[in-house]
């Protein structure tokens, strides 16, 4: 899958565009770019995991176990042309023929060195904790400090496999501060999830990132496939109780190397793909043998460097990562993704091939599979399994490097330990290795829950907002806003005792309680506006309606309209232009807001102000007429007698005022602000284009204006004027 990180290895939000990384090469690990691989690795793991691996494949017993021979030279492998090879054949056809067709053509062939040191294999170290009898297993959970919700199934597993060896590794870590880690805010998206657009899993999909919740749409994150997941589906990834299983163990696996892996057993876990049987092309050895080798070298499991290597290259030969076709790094291979930035797939791909042809450490450039193969296996122990990452677990979630603790993690895809885990069980399994000692170190948390985690419902869209929200004849206080606020409150008369709640839904599917007409009873009504979304996830806005005043004194909204009230009820006495306590200013005739009143009207102070249906009409800038037949200019609902000059009528109509009143005696060419205008009667004349005459000279007039920036010869009513400036000549 695409691995997002910043420069510290944290994973970020969005796509990586090449250069923006320039030093994390360790944190270099992208999405494999095959649509159909992706698809075949990231299904629905909780339902059906076993089609990673195909149902077809070859039963492989221990006795069919041998090691293959190969040709011996040194590890500095000669690059070949790949340019005329076919992708599309099949693993074994392929080998066969690049075998044939290098010979015919004298190509040199590639070859590996398997005189390498083998690492050693620290499952002997801990072997005295395999065989244990009921008893003394129970004696060892309580050593290892295993929490008791951890023991019923790991005694079931053990019961099923007694050599299997469970270590308990004490991570410090808090569970709530891991979570905090690993889920998704706005400015990282830390954990993604495959889904498709024909089988959504909506319930999946976090609504804190990534999430329109007006348009119930959801970002991608990686083409069209991975998005971020919602807070439920990764605390459900993380607990490691989800895995306690014979399948699903295999997350906890150590990672090391050892001996009891097989390449038959490599080869059950390529299984499926090209790599399974097949060889590079002009090379002696197979894709499992070199694998095989790169695990006693790096020190990093051999079925692990298998599942990581089909993981990210996918099923079939095509991809440029492994071919070596690719125009700008022929000859240069990839099996890792690693060191892989861009913005776009073939973006992605020249990054990775960028860095396996750059000189520098883990053997490159890598210019054979080889290379290729051993240098992403020693990446893989350098810079994770032998810094304490050495699950797949830890890989994903990382908890036990202390030093670079949630930052340095070699995936985002929630999904990705029972994907691989599945591989290594099946490959056991196939190889009948299933009962053999192995290690599984398991994370334990502090304060973690009694309860394990439990998989969401992954159908069902858990949009669960309210598109709108309103009551007949009133306003919600606060203003009524679906994402931030659900707390509203609403005060009415004594006499009103029911109102009518309106309320829709952003997603079609969710449904509403509590909405219609609502009874009310006197003083304080606690109103739940309950939204049900399809998925059953539940979203209350609560209104707070207060009915009757009491005893109560001072401004009030009703209807919305302003009262005044005092003690319990409306003061009729009240007559004036007051502010209320939400700084709007209205008009009160007996106490009540005076919406026969829409004019100028003059305050105390002596400045006026513009009022319609008894407020203080504050957005209104233009001019009003008074009662006496006068028009004044507004701004901003106040009178500005301070004013002369232009103004622009709420008609569009351009007035000469003079200190804030329309000047109807103003004609001909007046001065202004911006220039010299035509007026007749204190009207500026938009519509005129001629000449007009100023001070014994004519001035020529276009659209209202004078051109006094013109310069030239113009046309009126059939005769032609030479104009200078303006001006006549």
């Amino acid at each position: 899958m695409r691995r997002l990180y910043n420069k510290a290895g944290r994973r970020i939000t969005g796509m990586l565009v090449a250069g923006s990384l320039i030093a994390s090469l360790f944190a270099g690990v992208t999405l494999n770019t095959n649509t159909a691989s992706a698809e075949e690795n990231y299904a629905d793991t909780t339902e059906e995991i076993s089609e990673d691996v195909s149902e077809e494949s070859t039963e492989v017993t221990s006795e069919d176990i041998t090691t293959e021979e190969t040709t011996e030279i040194t590890t500095e492998d000669t690059q070949y042309d790949s340019s005329e090879e076919t992708s599309e054949e099949t693993s074994e056809e392929t080998s066969e023929a690049t075998t044939e067709e290098s010979t015919e053509e004298a190509k040199p062939v590639d070859t590996i060195d398997e005189g390498i040191a083998t690492h050693k294999d620290d499952s002997a170290e801990v072997a005295e904790a395999t065989g244990l009898s009921a008893a003394e297993f129970e004696v060892y959970m309580d050593e290892q400090g295993f929490p008791e919700t951890y023991k019923p199934k790991l005694r079931t597993l053990h019961a099923q496999h007694p050599n299997w060896i469970f270590q308990a590794v004490q991570t410090g870590v808090d569970w709530d501060d891991a979570v905090s880690h690993e889920v998704n805010t706005p400015s990282n998206v830390v954990s993604v999830f495959y889904d498709t657009s024909s089988n959504p899993h909506y319930n999946w999909r976090s609504t804190n990132v990534g999430y329109d919740y007006l348009t119930d749409t959801w970002q991608h994150f990686h083409g069209s496939t991975f998005y971020a997941a919602s807070d439920e589906l990764v605390m459900y990834y993380m607990d490691p109780r989800t895995y306690f299983d014979e399948e699903n163990i295999f997350s906890f696996e150590s990672l090391k190397y050892s001996s009891t892996q097989t390449e038959a057993g490599v080869r059950a876990v390529l299984n499926g793909s090209f790599l399974a049987n097949g060889k590079p092309a002009n090379a002696s050895y197979t894709y499992a043998h070199a694998i095989y080798l790169a695990a006693q070298q790096s020190g990093v499991s051999a079925y692990h460097i298998a599942s990581r290597i089909k993981l990210e290259v996918g099923g079939t030969p095509n991809s440029q990562l492994v071919n070596g076709t690719n125009p700008s790094y022929p000859g240069i291979y990839n099996f890792y993704n690693i060191g892989a930035y861009g913005s776009s797939d073939s973006g992605i791909i020249l990054g990775a091939l960028k860095y396996a042809a750059s000189s520098g450490s883990y053997g490159r450039p890598w210019n054979s599979p080889y290379k290729a193969i051993l240098g992403g296996a020693l990446f893989l122990g350098n810079d994770y399994i032998l810094q304490n990452q050495d699950t797949i677990y830890t890989q994903k979630f990382n908890v036990c490097n202390s030093s670079n603790r949630y930052w340095h993690q070699y995936m985002s895809n929630v999904q990705v330990c029972p994907s691989e885990s599945y591989r290594m069980y099946q490959a056991y399994r196939e190889c009948g290795l299933l009962n053999s000692q192995h290690i599984f170190k398991i994370p334990i948390y502090n304060n973690l829950p009694q309860e394990p985690a439990v998989l969401p419902p992954a159908k069902g869209n858990p949009n669960n907002y309210l598109k709108n929200l309103t009551i007949a004849g009133f306003s919600l206080s606060p203003a009524f806003k679906c994402s931030t606020t659900t707390d509203y409150s609403l005060t009415v008369g004594a006499s009103k005792d029911c109102i009518s709640i309106v309320g829709t839904p952003v997603n079609k599917y969710a449904r509403i309680a509590g909405s219609g007409i609502v009874n009310l009873d006197m003083g304080v009504n606690k109103v739940p506006i309950t939204v049900y979304a399809q998925s059953g996830a539940t979203r209350v806005y609560t209104i707070t309606v207060t009915r009757g005043r009491g005893t109560e004194t001072g401004f009030f909204l009703e209807n919305e309209l302003w009262y005044y009230y005092k003690n319990g009820k409306v003061d009729t006495s009240v007559n004036g232009f007051y502010r209320t306590y939400t700084g709007a200013w209205v008009l009160l005739k007996n106490g009540k807001q005076n919406t026969n009143f829409t004019g100028l009207y003059k305050h105390y102070t002596g400045s006026w102000f513009y009022l319609k249906d008894g407020r203080l009409h504050s957005t209104f800038t233009g001019l009003v007429k008074h009662t006496s037949g006068s028009w004044y200019y507004v701004e901003n609902g106040k009178l500005m007698n301070t004013v002369t000059g232009m103004v622009k009528h709420n008609t569009g109509i351009y007035y000469y005022v003079k200190n804030g009143r329309m000047d109807t005696g103003v004609n001909g060419l007046t001065r202004c602000s911006n220039g010299w205008y035509y007026f007749v009667s204190g009207r500026m004349m938009s519509n005129y284009t001629g000449l007009v005459t100023y001070n014994g000279a004519q001035w020529y007039v276009k659209d209202g204006k004078m051109q006094n920036k013109y310069s030239g010869k113009v046309t009126i009513s059939g005769k032609t004027y030479k104009i200078l400036k303006g001006k006549v000549q």
